[in-house]
């Protein structure tokens, strides 16, 4: 089930601050940790979230379909 906006955001901000309070860290290390977090963190808002779309068939017509990563 996907997480929400405040989930997402709560996530992002656990990230930014994962290596915040470390006088020693590896600034390349702290980039990639705080880059992977967030694409986790956005895969998990998106992946199996349910929208609506506007079909290429006949009259336009708008469907419901899930985002899956598989595809």
């Amino acid at each position: 089930m996907p997480i929400t906006q405040e989930q997402l955001s709560a996530k992002i901000k656990a990230a930014m601050n994962f290596h915040s309070d470390d006088p020693e860290v590896d600034i390349e290390a702290a980039r990639q940790h705080l880059a992977d977090e967030i694409a986790a963190g956005v895969a998990e808002f998106t992946v199996g979230r349910e929208t609506t779309v506007v079909g290429v068939q006949t009259g336009g017509s708008t469907a419901v379909g899930t985002i899956n990563p598989d595809t």
